[in-house]
């Protein structure tokens, strides 16, 4: 109701100059603003299966442990994950709506990256490993790949 109420004020502006555009970027606001929300809901939708409780650090480290040993093959949460965190932040960075946090090459596969990240996963200390693994892959990126700003 809220949003009909707005959006039938905003109309009454019809005899204002400018007011085509105003109502425009508005509703391309609203539009923006319900793509992330989708994006969002759509990935706990995606990870909602694999794991019902919270992932720590020590839950991805050892999904990533081994799918490295199996020589990066098999059904995995690993590389899925990392992919996920990595999307979410170029996605954000390219909507203008965060800024970017590292720098990825454009040239590296997804087999390297879930080498590296585990890397330094395994160098994290055990309880920081206790730590929900979203905020650990994004801390292994920033530290592998920061930006020369």
């Amino acid at each position: 109701m809220h949003l009909f109420i707005r959006f039938r004020r905003n109309l009454s502006l019809s005899s204002c100059p400018n007011s085509g555009k105003l109502l425009q970027q508005q509703i391309t606001t609203f539009g923006a603003r319900l793509m992330h929300k989708f994006i969002l809901l759509a990935l706990l939708f995606v990870f909602s299966p694999v794991r019902a409780e919270y992932l720590t650090g020590y839950d991805l480290l050892e999904q990533c442990s081994s799918f490295i040993d199996n020589d990066y093959s098999g059904d995995n949460l690993c590389p899925a994950f990392i992919s996920g965190i990595v999307g979410v932040h170029d996605t954000f960075m390219n909507w203008g709506q965060h800024k970017q946090e590292w720098c990825k090459p454009a040239d590296i596969d997804v087999n390297n990256l879930v080498r590296l990240v585990t890397y330094e996963m395994r160098l994290i200390s055990p309880q920081t490993l206790t730590y929900g693994a979203e905020n650990l892959v994004a801390f292994a990126l920033v530290k592998l790949f920061p930006c020369n700003q």
